[in-house]
């Protein structure tokens, strides 16, 4: 039996809290460039080492980039974040009256938009911040490409063209919600939970006959037995319908880093994931009562069968990753962001057949390895001082899943062997566990920062 997704999710945020419990008394000290909020108030300058000081640049407020005080009596003192140093306010524009641009244009490395001609998004003084957020929040439309392998399921005569196959079914966009939270847990770093989900895709087919000549691959397309079940050859009804549903969340470390001038940043990660890809999938076919020509014109029918597969895929793993800005201009940036995890998963098909001759439920599982790797590219742009608009696109590839339309096993309709006389083997219950599926699509959201 797999283990509940809100059970799992529930026991990832406990871990969160609990790791986030022993410094939750610490004071964290942020800076972060913008122009509408002055720092009076928070001190301009704090010790970094002995015998040099780091100046808070004008319009500089409390906002990012941590700095971490062990001691919550202690007056909150700036810590310089990786990459800089006591000489950054005179060195890289961060003062009015730096001179940064004559630097920059003596040392042949042009300055482009981060020197004169008035400011840029929020930043007064053009120059770039470093990028970070409190809470994320983002609707995704995501694209399901490659539903299954090739599974041709009805065909129009004995020996005609396929009329129901995995080519007649297509997902669509379907809208979903990532939403990210963070605690920091030091200077640079923090905890990070995100849940991406409430993704449903469904598609349905269906063919007809007027002359009741459809023929299902539960008989080999009427060579087992030959002519067929009566459930689900020489019909004149049949139809497919496919679900899928996905969510995953994710706990993880993040440590960010940034370049002299914050013109680069990024981050690394490590933690667990764990991700859910639910499925259903029914087919469904009609025979009406009518006279068999190939039989000496004997009765035949009515005939009906219902075939249900629900197919449910648990994956919990380790996974690495991180992602990298540049800053495009004073409150822009773009980038992209890669994570990747082998994982293990608990894989489970149960089917229930039911039809003229009798009902039967049959249930398989497997454990093994699998795959999951997300990828994106991104930009965010800085509204005001607390919220960032951020838009992309983003693409994740899962490999090793059991799939719903892939788990319809097709040997045979032999429910019950005494009615079949003995000339149909018995079904053989397994699993196909080594399907892949991939998402793609469109990312919009908004970051916020208190």
């Amino acid at each position: 039996m797999g283990v509940p997704r809100t059970a799992v999710l529930a026991v990832l945020a406990l871990i969160g809290i609990l790791i986030v419990a022993p410094v939750s008394s610490a004071q964290y000290v942020s800076y972060f460039a913008h122009g509408d909020q002055p720092t009076s108030g928070y001190p301009q300058t704090g010790g970094v080492a002995a015998g040099s000081s780091y100046s808070v640049p004008a319009a500089y407020s409390q906002v990012a980039i941590t700095a971490y005080n062990d001691s919550p009596q202690a007056a909150p003192m700036p810590v310089v974040p990786a990459g800089f140093n006591e000489n950054m306010a005179g060195a890289y524009g961060f003062e009015e009256e730096s001179g940064y641009c004559d630097e920059c244009l003596a040392g042949g490395g042009g300055c482009g938009s981060y020197c004169g001609g008035g400011a840029y998004g929020p930043y007064e003084d053009n120059t770039c911040g470093p990028r970070w957020f409190d809470v994320s929040a983002e609707f995704v439309f995501l694209q399901r490409e490659g539903l299954s392998r090739f599974i041709e399921y009805s065909r129009d005569g004995l020996l005609g063209s396929p009329v129901l196959s995995t080519n007649d079914l297509g997902f669509h966009e379907e809208p979903g919600l990532r939403v990210t939270g963070r605690v920091d847990i030091g200077a640079a770093s923090n905890i990070e939970v995100s849940y991406l989900g409430t993704f449903n895709w469904s598609s349905a087919a269906q063919a007809t006959s007027g002359i009741d000549d459809l023929y299902s691959l539960m008989s080999g397309f009427a060579t087992v037995p030959p002519g067929g079940f009566v459930e689900t050859d020489q019909g004149s009804l049949h139809s497919i319908e496919y679900n899928s549903q996905l969510d995953s969340g994710e706990l993880s470390f993040r440590h960010h880093w940034v370049s002299p001038g914050m013109r680069l940043q990024g981050s690394w990660l490590m933690g667990v994931r764990y991700t859910v890809i639910d499925e259903r999938f029914t087919y469904i076919t009609h025979a009406d009562a009518h006279l068999d020509p190939d039989d000496g014109n004997a009765a035949r029918g009515p005939g009906d069968m219902n075939y249900r597969v629900k197919t449910s895929n648990n994956l919990l793993g380790f996974q690495l990753g991180g992602d990298a800005y540049a800053c495009v201009l004073p409150g822009l940036t773009a980038g992209g962001e890669i994570k990747a995890g082998v994982y293990g998963n608990h894989a489970r098909q149960r089917s229930t057949i039911v039809a003229t001759s009798g009902q039967t439920d049959e249930t398989a599982n497997s454990n093994h390895v699998a795959l999951v790797a997300e990828a994106g590219a991104n930009f965010v742009y800085q509204l005001t001082p607390g919220w960032s608009f951020r838009g992309g696109y983003s693409v994740m590839f899962i490999d090793g899943v059991a799939l719903a339309p892939e788990n319809l096993n097709g040997s045979g309709l032999a429910l019950d062997i005494a009615v079949m006389g003995g000339t149909v083997p018995a079904r053989v219950v397994g699993i196909n566990d080594n399907g892949n599926v991939l998402y793609h699509g469109l990312t919009a959201g908004v970051e916020w920062l208190w």
